[in-house]
């Protein structure tokens, strides 16, 4: 039996009327948000932001993990982190978020995650086609990523037969020696991955997600093929980059 606050047997029906009554209020509150009744929901409000962008939080701290809730709103940020920005979280890309760190063993590599719809198809959320999709295979985590190849159906894209079958059960890659120099860095290097996402201030922008391998093989998921790397790490030392005087990228 319920007891309320001096100690009195509530009966249940009593109880169930209480929630029911908050479940209403809480409801209610939704439509008066929706229908813009607080200046801070209406359409146009600057949304609440911290005197110190978090590239900064995260540049003071040293590192960055994938728990730690930092937003960052676009590559401009991201490139502050490892020194190739202009100090200001401004300067990006409008061609690609993805950033290459010379002379280094890593890259910079920020997917849009893609969706599922109803009838289980995978649909790419960007704006190229791409598909990246998150795996979880017992306690392995794999961030895979298809290439659309038809502008009728960007999501439905799968390699040839005799493709899957030579690769499909690859072990884990190997990275190629330092003579191979015409391998592409992506093939070669481990991947500092950083999400599209939304957190729950309403703030958009990319979130560290942790450290990935080279591509080590491919998943079919309802015939698409995915090219998937294999997660690491959930904690990345920024210390380890930093800027020389040629402006190029060194580990340290």
């Amino acid at each position: 039996m319920q007891l309320d606050e001096a100690k009195v047997a509530v009966s249940p029906e009593a109880v169930l009327d209480q929630i029911e009554g908050v479940v209403q209020s809480i409801r209610q509150r939704k439509i008066r948000v929706e229908n813009g009744e607080f200046s801070w929901a209406r359409p146009g409000s600057v949304s609440w932001r911290s005197e110190t962008p978090d590239w900064k939080l995260a540049l003071e701290a040293g590192q960055i993990r994938s728990g730690d809730g930092f937003i960052f709103a676009q590559n401009g940020e991201i490139r502050e982190l490892f020194g190739v920005g202009d100090g200001t979280g401004k300067k990006f890309s409008t061609f690609t978020t993805n950033i290459e760190l010379q002379k280094s063993k890593y890259v910079v590599w920020c997917p849009t995650l893609a969706r599922q719809d109803g009838g289980g198809n995978i649909k790419a959320t960007n704006n190229k086609g791409y598909l990246n999709w998150i795996f979880v295979e017992g306690s392995a985590v794999l961030l895979g990523q298809a290439d659309a190849t038809s502008s009728e159906e960007p999501w439905l894209y799968s390699l040839p037969d005799e493709v899957l079958s030579s690769r499909a059960s690859m072990p884990d890659w190997d990275p190629p020696g330092p003579d191979e120099s015409d391998v592409n860095p992506w093939d070669s290097r481990t991947r500092i991955t950083f999400v599209r996402t939304r957190d729950a201030t309403g703030r958009n922008g990319y979130q560290f997600l942790g450290l990935f391998t080279p591509p080590i093989g491919y998943r079919v998921v309802n015939g698409v093929s995915f090219e998937v790397c294999r997660l690491i790490s959930d904690e990345f030392d920024l210390r380890r980059v930093r800027r020389t005087a040629d402006e190029h990228q060194v580990d340290v």
